[in-house]
């Protein structure tokens, strides 16, 4: 009798875990519609040759939208000099450009891009850091977010305190050796970091692989999904380090950068593993820092080890 009783139970722990991360899979696909339609977000789409550009500005004149070219030729992809174009064309809305311009101010060698080097700290990249977080709790989708983490940790955040945990998550610097000091989630995620001279770590942001130039080596689009590409590369982080091979990494496409950062902390503190968006399934990869407090990396992935 009591075997079937431990049996009983263990299937209903089994049942309500599987159940909770399916709903929290969902909130993260939720978020994702807030972010596009009343955030910074952008549409991703699937392209083909018959679609008009103007048409599409106009069409998606509110939400933006960025295509996606799975016209996965790996033979004809598998060097640096191919005309493939994975995003052939994107629109941002100008209500939307102030998310991108302030994130493009972490790209302009606010960080040491090498790791052996480390980082000069001063007030005024604090106060660069501070303005931008102050920038992100005020949109929705990190005020969604913020109640999503206060409903499953059964917990009452304010709004400063979910700062003070994104800025915990992302911006803390942790140090893994003298080989790699001042790191930062947020550098590695959205920016990227030198990892040899001729490879980058990182680099997980879809903007910032437009705004680099990057020229695509190989592209994987797990299950036909157009929100979620794993790629090869080869990119820059600035003038001294370019032609700089990216092996394998994975975007959401047309998430802004703040919810990029939404979705890493709610991975991280929530312990979600896996996103579902426009019924298409997802793994997530969160690595931490020295403590379960940093995040080291995040990012979407198919076919990743």
């Amino acid at each position: 009798f009591s075997l079937i009783i431990y049996i009983l139970f263990f299937l209903f722990l089994q049942e309500y875990f599987h159940s909770s991360k399916a709903i929290e899979n969902s909130l993260l696909g939720e978020l994702w519609e807030i972010d596009i339609n009343e955030g910074n977000g952008i549409r991703a789409i699937t392209f083909n040759d018959s679609l008009n550009f103007e048409q599409l500005k106009a069409q998606y004149a509110i939400t933006g939208y960025i295509l996606v070219n799975e016209n996965n030729n790996n033979e004809n992809n598998n060097n640096e000099n191919n005309n493939y174009n994975l995003f052939p064309n994107y629109y941002i809305p100008p209500h939307k450009k102030i998310s991108y311009n302030l994130v493009e101010i972490f790209f302009n060698n606010f960080f040491e891009p090498n790791p052996k080097i480390g980082e000069i700290n001063d007030i005024a990249k604090e106060q660069i850091i501070e303005n931008y977080l102050n920038f992100i709790i005020s949109t929705k989708v990190h005020k969604k977010a913020l109640e999503i983490y206060n409903q499953y940790k059964q917990l009452n955040y304010s709004i400063e305190e979910w700062k003070q945990l994104i800025k915990q998550n992302w911006f803390e610097q942790f140090s893994f050796s003298s080989k790699n000091r001042n790191l930062t989630g947020f550098e590695h995620v959205i920016i990227g970091e030198l990892q040899t001279l001729n490879t980058i770590s990182g680099h997980h942001f879809w903007y910032k692989f437009i705004h680099d130039n990057s020229k695509l080596l190989n592209v994987i689009i797990p299950n036909n999904n157009s929100d979620i590409v794993t790629i090869s590369y080869i990119t820059q982080l600035n003038s001294n380090y370019n032609n700089l091979t990216k092996r394998i990494g994975g975007f959401f496409v047309g998430l802004s950068a703040e919810a990029i950062l939404a979705f890493g902390s709610l991975s991280l503190n929530l312990r979600i593993s896996n996103i579902t968006h426009n019924f298409q399934y997802s793994r997530l990869s969160t690595y931490c820092g020295l403590t379960n407090n940093l995040i080291r990396t995040f990012y979407p992935c198919e076919n990743c080890y």
